[in-house]
């Protein structure tokens, strides 16, 4: 898969698949959500040259619900809040999403983060204070996730996934991921 990943980016080409498991009858439907991983592949993460449904149908829900709805008006405004452009390593935004996407681990969080574990716990009392979240509830946090997606449509960019000791999320590639 590396060298095929090397023959794409050489060509300026691109590949995509769909995570479908049904019969044969319903191709189109594979060959849908093989386009729609292109689609939004190509304009979230140009460079990657390989893109799977799995990762980007969210894209095409949250594009779907934009027909009724303003995207600016879907998500926590109050997360610009957090944002500190003048902190980009300690930035509670970022805190926030990387708490979130480690499943909630304090320790992973502080890695990521390069902060001290009581300094995350602190710095999340902060946020949820200022939210006027509680972060222990399920649809808080889903509600959350989906609005780190909106930012990431309307940015035109996807943020990389947390790094904890120089492994990036998963480099090697599932065709049932």
């Amino acid at each position: 898969m590396g060298e095929f990943s090397e023959v794409l980016k050489i060509c300026h080409g691109y590949a995509s698949f769909s995570t479908a498991s049904f019969p044969l009858m319903k191709l189109n439907i594979a060959y849908q959500q093989a386009l729609t991983a292109v689609r939004y592949g190509t304009m979230l993460n140009p460079d990657k040259g390989i893109y799977f449904y799995s990762h980007y149908y969210i894209y095409e829900m949250l594009d779907e619900y934009k027909k009724r709805y303003a995207l600016e008006d879907m998500y926590i405004q109050k997360l610009k809040e957090l944002k500190n452009p003048s902190e980009e390593h300690y930035d509670n935004l970022s805190l926030l999403r990387n708490y979130l996407l480690t499943e909630r681990s304090i320790s992973s969080t502080a890695k990521i983060m390069h902060m001290h574990r009581n300094s995350v716990i602190y710095r999340l009392g902060k946020i949820q204070e200022a939210l006027g979240f509680d972060l222990n509830d399920p649809d808080v946090r889903l509600r959350v996730l989906i609005s780190f997606k909106i930012l990431e449509l309307i940015s035109g960019h996807i943020e990389p996934l947390p790094c904890i000791d120089g492994q990036q999320g998963s480099e090697s590639f599932n065709f049932y991921e």
